[in-house]
């Protein structure tokens, strides 16, 4: 399991902001204009009449549906979860919801059919269905927080901010809440496939359905095990293992926030095997041979990372595999692996660059 810790982002070298740009970047390609809602058009388009393909920011919306949503005064908002149906106590999001913040109100069910990219504070009284995936941490480098006071139905969540459902939250796949200076709560039935809760104030029931992994609480290996054979092999943070076991692998939210950003899936189809677990061993065991950890390195994507961080040993057939991957996560601990030739670490070094550059045209 991950140890409790606090989620920094500070310290990071040149390729870990190339990669968070990546996430905003490709946002800002894939999204309309963005433009102050109170200097919209008002005969925009509705945001339902956009190609279903593209992501929405939450300026987006607001523009688009102006007069729709309105801004909640403070002494409102604080009320707003003040009689709460389903007595979960006081709300944390209650804290946020007070002082001098601006907060946008959209009275009634609302369906969004594209995914949501959110920097403001946005309140739904009333179901939210989002047909597509939820992000509060990539757009325009602001972090939104969202309050829904029905259900939401919705693919995958990335919430770096803040999220109370007052209903229930179902994800048909990953929810990740991450970071504590906001809040993740749930007061009806959250079901998902996997939700993964990682240093964050939260309130919630263990999912309905699927696995949960948290830093509040021991997680079995066995439940670690059954999520790395579900998520795809890009979707872990392999570098701070330092020798460790497996199971002490954690799902990484820059890897999902950079995945559903590009449309690429986040779970694997079909499911990989219990020879998966045995293989990813064999990669952090010392004793392991380097014939055998270069056979095994090439069978799987986190495979390939987990070797690219950590062994010494790797062959030139397994290290021209790893500069053909399309992984910027893997080919930047290539490139920082010392005991990998300086022309190899060059290639890259180049590679990264390439695919970050492909990555802001997109």
């Amino acid at each position: 399991m991950k140890p409790n810790q606090l989620f920094f982002r500070e310290g990071v070298d040149v390729a870990s902001i190339a990669l968070m740009m990546t996430v905003a970047l490709h946002l800002a390609a894939t999204v309309s204009s963005a433009a102050d809602p109170g200097t919209a058009d008002p005969g925009t388009a509705d945001p339902g009449t956009a190609d279903p393909g593209t992501w929405w920011t939450s300026s987006d919306l607001l523009k688009a549906q102006k007069g729709v949503w309105t801004r909640l005064d403070s002494e409102t908002r604080s009320g707003l979860l003040a009689d709460r149906r389903k007595g979960m106590g006081r709300a944390l999001i209650v804290d946020y919801l007070e002082g001098e913040s601006v907060w946008f109100v959209h009275r009634g069910d609302l369906t969004l059919p594209r995914s949501l990219s959110n920097g403001h504070g946005l309140i739904v009284l009333g179901n939210l269905k989002i047909e597509g995936s939820y992000d509060d941490y990539s757009y325009e480098s602001y972090t939104g927080s969202l309050v829904v006071m029905g259900d939401f139905e919705v693919e995958h969540v990335a919430s770096w901010g803040g999220l109370h459902v007052d209903g229930d939250l179902r994800s048909s796949g990953l929810v990740f809440a991450a970071y504590n200076d906001f809040t993740f709560e749930v007061a009806g039935t959250l079901s998902a496939k996997i939700l993964v809760v990682d240093d964050k104030s939260a309130e919630y029931d263990s999912p309905s359905a699927g696995l949960e992994l948290t830093t509040w609480a021991e997680v079995p290996p066995e439940v670690v095990y059954q999520s790395i054979r579900q998520l795809d092999g890009r979707m872990w943070d392999v570098g701070y293992l330092d020798g460790g076991s497996v199971e002490e692998l954690w799902p990484s939210f820059d890897d999902l926030q950079r995945r559903i950003a590009s449309g690429l899936p986040v779970f694997r189809q079909p499911p990989a095997g219990e020879d998966l677990i045995a293989n990813l061993e064999k990669v952090l065991d010392p004793a392991t041979t380097p014939p055998d950890v270069n056979a095994v390195a090439v069978t799987d994507p986190l495979a390939m990372r987990l070797a690219a961080y950590w062994r010494e040993d790797l062959s030139k057939a397994t290290l021209e595999a790893m500069l053909q991957a399309d992984d910027l996560e893997l080919l930047r601990a290539l490139k920082d692996n010392e005991s990998v030739p300086r022309k190899v670490r060059k290639r890259a070094d180049q590679r990264f660059l390439e695919l970050w550059g492909l990555a802001r045209q997109r």
